[in-house]
């Protein structure tokens, strides 16, 4: 949503937002009551929001768009997101075998869920449909964008830090590479975790790239060590900030 600049456009908005407001029960019992019908119809296309925004926008552009009716940027749009690890008992030899790191008491698929289901969270606020994805998945999977979700350990508790990574045999390198460098810039940003790129071949041919549809694109998260004191208090004290860095690279790279 874009600030009105004038105070008589905030003014115009007002009045409308108090009429049409006292008017959307109205419209809801029109449409049929208060069950799920009724309320799917007055938050679609049609709804008195959505028309009150289609008017403003015609006297105003999109600066006079309002909330509750505006276009969400995850519309028709589906990502996957797979904890790493996450029910890796079902997965193929030897990744069966495969539990993760672990530190401070959580396991890396406890925190690599925890932190997938609130990144979910976001972007189905956002209008986005949502797959959480487990360790192994039906090859040919396919979605607008997909991130595996991973946490690092070493046996050096000094160890710190986050990066992504991409498939290094990607047929589309160069979206692949976008989407690696804005998951960078953006998990930064909201965890303030230092970026380290420590690329690795488990990280350049993870075998998750191999399991979605060609062409679609796919980012490796580390998201901090599980072995280090100072990454535990982002990514298992406050998985939101982690969750908000992965929501909002995976928004800006499907939206710009």
């Amino acid at each position: 949503m874009i600030r009105l600049r004038t105070g008589f456009q905030m003014l115009l908005v007002g009045c409308l937002v108090v009429l049409l407001s006292s008017l959307a029960p109205m419209a809801q019992v029109a449409h049929g009551g208060g069950g799920d019908e009724g309320t799917a119809q007055t938050q679609g296309d049609n709804s008195i929001w959505s028309q009150m925004n289609r008017y403003l926008e015609s006297l105003f552009g999109n600066e006079a768009a309002v909330p509750g009716g505006g276009h969400q940027s995850g519309a028709g749009k589906r990502v996957g997101l797979q904890a790493g690890h996450w029910r890796y008992q079902e997965s193929p030899p030897p990744l069966n075998a495969q539990t993760g790191t672990s530190g401070g008491g959580k396991t890396e698929p406890e925190v690599t869920l925890d932190i997938a289901q609130r990144t979910a969270k976001i972007l189905e606020d956002k209008g986005y449909a949502v797959d959480i994805l487990p360790a192994w998945f039906p090859k040919g999977y396919s979605a607008d964008a997909v991130v595996a979700i991973h946490a690092d350990g070493a046996a050096n508790p000094e160890a710190r830090g986050f990066f992504a990574d991409r498939y290094s045999r990607s047929a589309i390198p160069e979206a692949d590479d976008r989407f690696m460098t804005i998951m960078d810039e953006e998990y930064a940003a909201a965890t303030g975790l230092p970026f380290k790129y420590r690329s690795t071949d488990g990280s350049r041919y993870y075998y998750g790239y191999t399991l979605v549809r060609v062409k679609t694109p796919m980012a490796l998260i580390e998201t901090g060590f599980l072995t280090n004191e100072v990454d535990r208090q982002i990514i298992v004290d406050d998985p939101d900030r982690s969750a908000q860095g992965i929501a909002a690279g995976i928004d800006r790279f499907l939206t710009q």
